[in-house]
């Protein structure tokens, strides 16, 4: 890390923007890891106690909230729990010499990191790129790849693979086997099923048979002895936990999946990272075949599944596979560049710029939350669920991904028309959404959407908040966005200055 150059100014930096950019309230599944987690501290039972005697405990407490933990969310997320106790323990502990909202604090903060997860990594490879290019080469390829692809979703918090992502950027950067190794071990100990893509990552990096063996083994044997001494301490078992999320394997349920993942207008890779799919081809070589091989094989695993997109823009569970393709995208990036003064070149590169413009409104309007939006779930503080158990499998609502109206670009878009042209009310694939209905993601934006609408429902104090500080919010949205933008074009217009890469 040392190596990059990181400087204070930067994880200041890194920081403030994390805390501009988190939504600052929990959701569905970072809010089940945090209500685990309370409930076990004020519990004050071991964890073995906790777990067997969950059923009860959960049957006691007639909170709402209880109904989104499970007692299988340990075996599921015990790394996200971990991560949860030791912030939420942070912050109690200063409860005891400052009086605050513990509550709302240790909440925020649990869903703060994976905002700092998505920044730091921006970061990472920002430095990463600058040891050997401009800086404006720099910061517009690290733009292309965190805000030209569903992976702006990942900075408004939310995913636990924003933490994915960071250890995929921290094994990207690094030469060091044992490293790789380390971060390696807390990917598949965090979400198993990325060590099928890691089998093909290891061939990529060194073809000797024995040696990657010995590695993927000794991976195999961490993530085994790990998950027996988490599943200790329940009933749960890891044939059992996979089953519960029933996958599918029909041949042609898995099929008609696979297509999609590709190839949907919804969730598709060549339709929501086509701007990385544009830079691979550039930056191909025979090796990459590796990561395409363990590409699709991790592809064919996730499809066995409904919800393979795992509801992000452009498939949450790929999306942080895009930085293992860094070299090439980076390659790819240089070639382009560097023929500029060719025409066809030029018109590519715009194409490229105008494709990552338009992925920005992205960051605050989500096709994913199409159903939230239908149900004007802002004004409610309520949300309907959006899958129905259909015996031994579920059904998606809501989730039109065949339909080019709800790619994220093109719905987001939609959306900021709309709201120019003040158009009340518009349909996607039957459904019919009003434009108040339709909340920003990130956190300044719904502090402002919040006194713009007059919604008390969640806190009094929020509200009152927002209304004091609406025209400073206003103002710092406006610049920060304006910068961006502006910067982008900047680097844009200084191009031809950039060294070719020897």
């Amino acid at each position: 890390m040392s190596k990059l150059g990181i400087k204070p100014i930067h994880l200041i930096s890194v920081i403030f923007f994390s805390i501009f950019l988190f939504r600052g309230r929990l959701g569905s599944d970072d809010i089940e890891v945090y209500n685990f987690v309370k409930h076990f501290i004020s519990s004050n039972l071991s964890l073995k106690e906790f777990l067997v005697n969950f059923s009860k405990i959960e049957e006691a407490n007639i909170e709402q909230d209880i109904q989104l933990v499970a007692s299988s969310t340990w075996s599921h997320r015990f790394f996200w729990i971990i991560q949860t106790f030791v912030i939420t323990k942070i912050i109690y502990f200063f409860g005891i010499f400052f009086d605050f909202n513990k509550l709302f604090i240790s909440q925020y903060f649990s869903g703060y990191i994976l905002t700092f997860y998505s920044c730091l990594s921006f970061l990472i490879v920002f430095l990463y790129l600058k040891k050997k290019n401009s800086l404006y080469y720099s910061f517009l390829l690290s733009s292309i790849i965190f805000f030209g692809t569903g992976l702006i979703s990942f900075f408004t918090g939310s995913y636990i693979e924003s933490l994915i992502l960071l250890l995929f950027v921290l094994r990207e950067i690094t030469n060091n086997i044992k490293l790789k190794f380390f971060f390696d071990a807390l990917i598949i100990l965090i979400k198993p099923y990325y060590f099928i893509y890691l089998i093909f990552l290891y061939f990529y990096n060194d073809n000797n048979f024995f040696k990657n063996t010995k590695i993927l083994l000794s991976l195999l044997l961490i993530y085994f002895f790990t998950k027996s001494v988490v599943n200790s301490f329940s009933s749960s078992n890891n044939v059992d936990l996979l089953l519960s999320f029933n996958p599918n394997f029909d041949f042609h349920f898995v099929l008609k999946n696979l297509f999609n993942f590709y190839f949907s207008f919804g969730v598709g890779i060549f339709f929501t990272s086509t701007i990385v799919i544009i830079l691979l081809l550039f930056g191909f070589s025979k090796k990459v075949f590796f990561k395409l091989a363990g590409l699709f094989i991790l592809s064919i695993f996730l499809c066995m599944w409904e919800g393979f997109h795992g509801y992000a823009p452009g498939g949450r569970f790929f999306l942080p596979v895009i930085i293992t393709f860094l070299p090439e995208i980076n390659l790819g990036f240089n070639r382009v560049v560097s023929k500029t003064f060719k025409l066809r070149y030029k018109i590519l590169f715009n194409v490229i710029i105008v494709l990552l413009l338009l992925n920005l409104p992205t960051l605050e309007y989500r096709n994913t939350n199409l159903t939230s939006y239908i149900n004007s779930s802002v004004y409610k503080n309520s949300n309907p669920n959006f899958v129905i158990n259909e015996g031994n499998s579920f059904r998606l609502l809501n989730t039109p991904i065949q339909n080019i109206f709800y790619n994220h670009i093109v719905f987001s878009n939609r959306v900021v028309f709309n709201k120019i042209f003040d158009i009340e009310k518009f349909d996607i694939s039957g459904q019919q959404l009003k434009l108040n209905s339709i909340y920003p993601m990130s956190g300044i934006a719904r502090l402002i959407f919040i006194s713009n609408k007059n919604i008390n429902i969640y806190s009094e104090k929020i509200k009152n908040f927002s209304d004091s500080i609406k025209l400073l919010l206003t103002i710092l949205y406006l610049v920060s966005a304006s910068i961006l933008v502006g910067f982008i074009f900047y680097c844009h217009s200084n191009i031809k200055k950039l060294r070719k890469k020897k």
